[in-house]
């Protein structure tokens, strides 16, 4: 599928192109195949984090009539003075600039997290989880700011009447013994995919302060908040989280703050998490190799498909998102 930048509207109107209400046009093959909600949110989600840099990169480029060279013609006194002036702007897209002080601007408390918006997070990490086939970990995180969005985790000091019944992402599933907290609306969780979800899994543990960059938060099909990471569409290997060290991270103080005013608040002691088992760590490395190894099949399949056309041995179309600048 082919998209033209002009007609990709900004992921703020998501909601309105989900369950088939609208569709972005496009061209596709063949003809009558027609993007998916998923298709159509991730080429928002592309034209929102580079088309701003792709555009600007192709505006540089002067056209050349083949069998000719062209000499562009030299800019006026005006054309330079903007020049200069553009030269003093901040460098890069607007998705990477920064703030004052070296934040990005795409930085946000949880309590301040809406629906399909990305943001850069510094947050703690309360639960970290495989799935079945490797391909993606949930991860659960707090900055102990409260959402009301957010599933509301249940105080154990509490009776709660809950029912579990369609709750297919296991939010009410945990034991309460083994939840460390916090409870109430202040846990988000994050679908995390490569290569994100190998540093997670491999360089930190439960209770670290990492800062996630680029995370998507929208509504899950319960209506409550949750998040994903996925690969750089530039740069797939790009590793977007990072354990930050709490005397030289102001974000990780603060966070260290309303987490120790949220256990005085409960008169309890805070949770005091455990260095991974030599039989977790064997666990993961398995996992890992399982997942690596699907991985390298994947690809290689990849790969030998390539040559073919959009039509695979079923007849069926191959959904191919890209996203154009003209």
């Amino acid at each position: 599928m082919v998209f033209d930048h002009h007609t990709i509207p900004n992921p703020d109107y998501a909601e309105g192109y989900a369950g088939g209400k609208k569709t972005i046009d496009c061209v596709s093959i063949p003809s009558s195949n027609t993007p998916s909600t998923e298709d159509q949110i991730y080429v928002m989600f592309l034209q929102s984090l580079h088309g701003e840099a792709m555009k600007a990169a192709l505006s540089l480029q002067t056209p050349v009539r083949r069998g000719s060279f062209q000499q562009p013609p030299a800019p006026s006194v005006q054309a330079k003075s903007k020049i200069q002036d553009n030269s003093q702007a901040p460098k890069g897209p607007p998705a990477v600039r920064t703030a004052a002080g070296g934040r990005s601007f795409k930085f946000s408390l949880i309590q301040d997290t809406q629906h399909n918006k990305f943001y850069d997070l510094v947050v703690q990490v309360v639960k970290v989880f495989p799935t079945r086939f490797g391909d993606y970990i949930e991860v659960y995180v707090t900055d102990y700011t409260s959402n009301k969005n957010l599933y509301d985790y249940p105080d154990p000091n509490e009776k709660s009447d809950i029912v579990t019944e369609g709750d297919h992402l296991g939010y009410t599933s945990f034991d309460r013994k083994e939840w460390p907290g916090p409870w109430g609306q202040m846990v988000l969780r994050i679908e995390v995919r490569h290569p994100h979800a190998d540093y997670i899994q491999n360089s930190t543990k439960e209770g670290d302060c990492v800062e996630l960059k680029n995370v998507r938060v929208k509504f899950s099909q319960q209506g409550k908040l949750e998040a994903n990471m996925f690969p750089d569409t530039l740069n797939p290997q790009k590793v977007l989280a990072s354990k930050l060290n709490a005397a030289k991270s102001e974000e990780c103080q603060q966070l260290q703050s309303r987490r120790s005013a949220y256990w005085e608040a409960r008169q309890e002691p805070e949770p005091k998490y455990m260095a991974k088992t030599k039989k977790q760590k064997k666990a993961e490395l398995r996992r890992k190799a399982e997942a690596d190894a699907r991985a390298s099949e994947l690809a290689e399949k990849k790969a030998q498909g390539l040559a073919s056309d959009s039509i695979n041995k079923h007849g069926e179309s191959r959904n191919v998102v890209v996203l154009t600048v003209y």
